[in-house]
């Protein structure tokens, strides 16, 4: 009989120990005053979205709700990003994980979003880019325009820059070349505005969501932050930046969402989310994504305001891990999809393939998101776990 996550236990793994030395240690070094304890809040995360998680293996917007596979999808990014197996079975319900949940899901692929999102959620789970009989990546690539940009005309999406970005971010998941490259980045760098920000439609205001996610797309192209438009969006957003440490959808309240959207944004480039060039009166905001964390784990939407608790919980457990766009998972995971294994023929084998799995995760953590640290905390790392 397959085993269901147990929250409480779940906790208690022993791995959080060290998860949470190495993690604390990575924010004292690089944050000073500003240093913060991420690791807890991501494990209370965790555990809240193991909670919230249903019987058909799929997760809600909010406790008690039908699953979503939107929200599913949003939530194994987020499980695959802090070192978690969406195909093992610690994530399984009643023999069903996540994954199997979105395998089994009959959904209606329309925009190139949903196209971009979903092959980003086959990636991340370690599948490759059929869904449903259909290669994603290939469809995305058949959406291209000869100047570059990435829309379907019948949807009337010639006036959306997302479409561009996540396109190209679920094309790099899927290790698919991008036609025209140096179309497509020119195409993106255009829809830069003066302020430096990105907005979501072609002549639109600039939001800090999507110049956060758009850092991600210009840096999977080749982009490094001393690049003058790399530099021009990160002076945005830390105009943006609001007296709490945090960011809000344009002029509106800091929010868990844009939060995470930032965080991973500046991750992606190189900079550091909570060093002190990004701190504001000693707070940071990672800092300030987790004090909007309520004691059962979730994520509020605002301060004080409970909104698709589910969907802001995955938000922020993703940027909290340190990861950006696109994530995928370590060689090492075993993946069901792939080989059909059932849940209790995966859990066999977890045990022997647990460390070295997490090991993986952690030391590429390091060497990924704080490079300035790598060494040190590499040989930290190694002198603990080998």
């Amino acid at each position: 009989m397959s085993k269901s996550r147990n929250s409480k236990g779940f906790l208690t793994r022993k791995w959080c120990d060290l998860l949470f030395f190495l993690w604390l240690g990575i924010f004292v070094f690089s944050s000073g005053v500003g240093a913060i304890d991420t690791a807890e809040s991501v494990q209370k995360g965790l555990a809240y979205l193991a909670e919230v998680q249903n019987e058909d293996g799929g997760f809600p917007s909010a406790k008690g709700r039908l699953s979503s596979p939107m929200v599913t999808d949003w939530v194994v990014m987020a499980l695959q990003a802090s070192g978690e197996d969406v195909t093992g079975v610690h994530w399984c319900k009643n023999g069903v994980t996540p994954w199997a949940y979105l395998q089994k899901e009959t959904r209606s692929l329309e925009g190139t979003t949903d196209y971009a999102r979903t092959l980003l959620t086959l990636t991340a789970a370690g599948s490759g880019p059929v869904y449903q009989g259909v290669d994603l990546a290939e469809k995305i690539v058949s959406f291209q325009l000869p100047h570059g940009q990435f829309a379907q005309c019948a949807l009337g999406e010639e006036g959306l820059v997302n479409c561009q970005i996540w396109s190209v971010l679920a094309l790099a998941a899927a290790e698919k070349e991008i036609p025209s490259q140096d179309k497509v980045l020119a195409w993106l760098v255009s829809q830069q505005n003066s302020d430096g920000g990105f907005g979501w439609a072609v002549g639109g205001e600039s939001d800090p969501d999507d110049t956060g996610v758009a850092l991600s797309a210009l840096a999977v192209m080749g982009l490094e932050k001393d690049d003058v438009v790399i530099k021009k969006a990160l002076q945005y957003l830390k105009d943006q930046q609001n007296e709490d440490g945090g960011f809000g959808w344009t002029k509106q309240k800091t929010n868990t969402a844009t939060d995470a959207w930032v965080i991973q944004g500046l991750t992606a480039v190189g900079e550091d989310p909570a060093g002190e060039k990004w701190q504001v009166g000693g707070i940071s905001p990672p800092a300030h994504l987790c004090s909007l964390q309520n004691s059962d784990g979730s994520f509020q939407w605002i301060s004080g305001v409970d909104s698709s608790p589910v969907l802001m919980t995955a938000y922020a457990v993703f940027a909290l891990s340190g990861s950006s766009f696109p994530v995928n998972p370590s060689d090492e995971v075993n993946v069901c999809g792939e080989n059909k294994l059932s849940c209790a023929e995966s859990e066999k084998g977890e045990e022997k393939t647990e460390d070295k799995v997490q090991a993986g995760t952690l030391a590429s953590f390091f060497t990924r998101v704080w490079p300035d640290l790598g060494g040190v905390m590499r040989l930290l790392f190694s002198s603990i776990v080998f």
